[in-house]
């Protein structure tokens, strides 16, 4: 017998398309099709002039966050940095200016030295129309410019309803005292409230793989995207690159094999007349990150690249989150 399907509900298929980056867009209170903004999320890679790997994460739920994930393979495997537990955490001050969105001054830290926890590090972000600036005391300071205009994914539902909006920077720095150079990407997800994000139906249950990827190239071009593979109709690609998206496509023929550990060493998605691959980092494997996590969760870092495309890459990021059971469940095939 077929399943029951009710009026309003398109099996979480997504539509994709690019936004005008504004400032204006980005306000905590800017109610979207029904659905308020429950996230934002800050995360990249970058590399050093030794060609170390460096990645980062910080989520904010309204003027909270519990800190930054900094991780790195200096010493071999990527790793936290014990500098991880310094980083701030609590309530923030967020001010939203027509001009800049900061975020900084921890209301702890006012309370003095004697107080606040020892050799805790500031946190200064600041976000205007046009660029970032992303500092965290002696873990890491960023510069970086936005990268042309971002994605928004949209699935309907009747009651699970969710948006996602996604911008990235290209950005340099220091990092633990390297320079770097890399990707930062800037998300704001919404979706209808009362629901921490891994608690939502998305990360709970559809979602098998699902990557952020940044290229720059030999020629100075510059590409990025997302591609997922999920449960039902929530499997999508979109690729842009700084005029806008070039490519989009959902329902596509994904394939992914699992190594003995249960990550993800290679990956295709096809889109439009293109395949995008996904080969992993051998020392890209975010073991600590993806242990506190559960339900079979495995994140790593590595490359994406069009088959075919022989340009040279001079940086690169990839971020890759799946589920290994759920890539075993759906019987997902392995790349031929």
């Amino acid at each position: 017998m077929a399943m029951s399907v009710r009026p309003g509900d398109y099996d979480f298929a997504p539509r994709l398309g690019a936004w005008d980056v504004t400032l204006d867009a980005m306000v905590p209170w800017d109610v979207k099709l029904g659905l308020s903004q429950q996230v934002v999320y800050l995360y990249g890679g970058f590399r050093d002039a030794e060609g170390n790997l460096y990645a980062i994460e910080r989520k904010f739920i309204g003027p909270m966050t519990a800190g930054l994930w900094l991780m790195h393979n200096r010493n071999g495997d990527l790793e936290m940095d014990p500098g991880t537990t310094r980083s701030t955490r609590g309530e923030v001050r967020r001010q939203f200016g027509k001009d800049e969105h900061r975020y900084a001054d921890q209301l702890m830290a006012r309370l003095g030295p004697e107080l606040a926890p020892e050799g805790e590090q500031p946190l200064d972000l600041q976000v205007t129309q046009d660029g970032l600036s992303w500092d965290e005391g002696v873990l890491m300071s960023l510069q970086g410019r936005r990268l042309g205009p971002g994605l928004q994914i949209y699935c309907p539902r009747i009651d699970e309803s969710f948006l996602y909006l996604s911008h990235g920077y290209h950005v340099t720095g220091q990092v633990l005292g390297a320079d770097v150079r890399g990707f930062v990407w800037l998300d704001h997800g919404y979706w209808p409230h009362g629901r921490e994000w891994k608690e939502f139906v998305f990360f709970e249950d559809l979602q098998i793989g699902w990557e952020v990827f940044g290229n720059e190239y030999d020629d100075g071009t510059i590409e990025w995207g997302h591609l997922c593979r999920g449960r039902g109709g929530f499997t999508f690609g979109a690729i842009l690159d700084e005029d806008g998206l070039i490519a989009s496509g959902t329902g596509l023929d994904v394939s992914m094999d699992l190594d003995d550990e249960e990550y993800v060493p290679r990956a295709r998605f096809p889109l439009g007349d293109d395949v995008w691959e996904w080969t992993e980092d051998p020392m890209g494997k975010l073991r600590q990150f993806s242990t506190a996590r559960w339900g079979g969760y495995r994140a790593q870092v590595g490359h994406t690249q069009r088959v075919g495309d022989d340009r040279e890459l001079v940086q690169d990021f990839t971020w890759l989150e799946c589920f290994s059971q759920r890539i075993r469940d759906e019987q997902v095939p392995g790349v031929a």
